[in-house]
């Protein structure tokens, strides 16, 4: 099986990506959930700062689509022989991150253009 690219971002609740990156009137609740279809992949980064409940795994896995590499945990182990690569942008109080990994997937063929709205789930 080849490997793949996956564009993402570390970590998701930023105050100064709503109403930039976010829609303006985006509950914060529903920012995983906007953010996983903006990218590809999307870090869980609490994780590696602390234990996490089971039911934040839980809330976090149902806010976003159906993609076992949607979400990934800095925690989690990978396996060795994996060839998927994970490139994450690092969040930026300037708002660049979801923009800038937007922009390089559709430079590399891995999502539409860059103006195509994106849609949340529900």
């Amino acid at each position: 099986m080849p490997g793949r690219i996956r564009i993402g971002i570390s970590g998701w609740r930023y105050a100064g990506w709503r109403g930039v990156f976010y829609p303006q009137k985006l509950a914060q609740a529903r920012e995983l959930d906007f953010a996983s279809r903006a990218v590809q992949t999307v870090e869980i980064n609490g994780s590696h700062y602390s234990l996490q409940s089971v039911a934040s795994y839980r809330a976090w896995h149902d806010a976003t689509p159906a993609d076992d590499a949607r979400l990934i945990s800095s925690a989690k182990p990978r396996p060795r022989g994996a060839r998927d690569v994970f490139c994450y942008f690092d969040n930026d109080q300037k708002v660049r991150t979801p923009f800038d990994a937007r922009r390089l997937m559709v430079r590399l063929g891995l999502a539409p253009s860059a103006g195509q709205q994106i849609e949340t789930g529900r």
